[in-house]
């Protein structure tokens, strides 16, 4: 039924559907939720709280994610305006990408950072990224984001390949394990060599060409996180270079999963060792209104080999931004 609400069973695949159901998605109940809402007028206001809060924290950083500016494609009657306008969703990605990147860069990079997101909404943190990649890399003190990973559920997948080939164009990658014919032989066979998935590996990071972003369904997911493992398991055991700094995105999506769900994600990116698929920093945004302490309590339980610590945390009155350092 959810597929259907959200398109899958409307578009069945077909690009000529897709473009006729999604171009027009803003005004389709079923996509509230994840189209980038209402608009606030800079004009009048100025900056957001948001934003404050944001070139505070890193103004540089800040600087560089809000020149990428934000596509109209899905806002609601944005044709009509005369461009100074700006939705709630783009300033809190400014926020959130902000927080990230600029602790990570005051603690150490290595030279490149690898990137996963738990439910990416339509794609606004992927297409920010991939608009600021090279001015990020440009930096006096720069930021390589070498390759981003969306997992979610195929008919939100969908929506989100959509939107980012109608808005990234050339600045993108996009590789969709479920489908790609590239990825297809690796997931019926665990001896190939699961490097050539990721053929970034061992290479100085490049500030220039497209973002790499590769999109995972549960049904491949566990095909992906295997292949993934291997191929990185290579890249730590090796003496040149040094492997990518990861960061686990997750906000407003994975504390809202069934217990069972969420350990998925715990066991692969944070129990895991980082010479697997363990990530070295955690982004979690939460609803303060959600039964979310149970799952706060397992993040931050120390273990025999590491400790996730907060390393920054900002709340308001429903929301929680926390960002996690895996300590030793």
């Amino acid at each position: 039924m959810m597929a259907q609400a959200l398109g899958r069973g409307r578009h069945g695949g077909s690009a000529l559907e897709q473009e006729r159901y999604y171009a027009n998605m803003s005004e389709m109940w079923a996509f509230h939720h994840f189209t980038p809402s209402l608009l606030s007028d800079e004009k009048e206001v100025g900056r957001s709280k948001t934003l404050i809060l944001a070139h505070e924290f890193d103004a540089q950083i800040a600087d560089t994610l809000e020149s990428t500016g934000e596509p109209f494609l899905g806002i609601m009657w944005a044709d009509s305006t005369d461009g100074a306008y700006r939705s709630p969703k783009f300033d809190n990605a400014v926020f959130c990408l902000t927080l990230l990147l600029s602790s990570l860069r005051r603690e150490g990079l290595s030279q490149a950072i690898d990137l996963f997101e738990v439910g990416a909404g339509y794609g606004s943190l992927p297409r920010m990224l991939s608009s600021a990649k090279q001015a990020l890399a440009e930096l006096a003190r720069p930021i390589h984001v070498r390759r981003y990973t969306v997992l979610d559920v195929r008919f939100v997948i969908d929506l989100q390949l959509w939107y980012l080939n109608q808005t990234c164009r050339d600045q993108i990658v996009l590789r969709d394990w479920a489908e790609s014919p590239h990825v297809a032989p690796f997931l019926g066979s665990g001896l190939l060599d699961p490097a050539k998935l990721w053929p970034e590996l061992g290479r100085n990071a490049s500030a220039t060409g497209p973002l790499e972003v590769d999109f995972v369904e549960p049904g491949v997911r566990d095909a992906f996180a295997h292949l993934y493992s291997e191929a990185h398991a290579q890249e730590a055991g090796s003496r040149e270079g040094v492997p990518a700094t990861r960061a686990l995105i997750a906000i407003n999506s994975w504390h809202e999963l069934q217990f069972p769900e969420y350990l998925w994600y715990y066991n692969q990116f944070v129990a895991a060792p980082a010479w697997r698929a363990g990530v070295d920093w955690i982004l979690y945004v939460s609803n303060r209104y959600w039964d979310t302490e149970r799952r706060l309590e397992l993040l931050l339980k120390p273990r025999p080999n590491y400790h996730f610590k907060v390393h920054y945390e900002h709340c308001n009155d429903s929301t929680c931004w926390r960002v996690l350092r895996r300590t030793l």
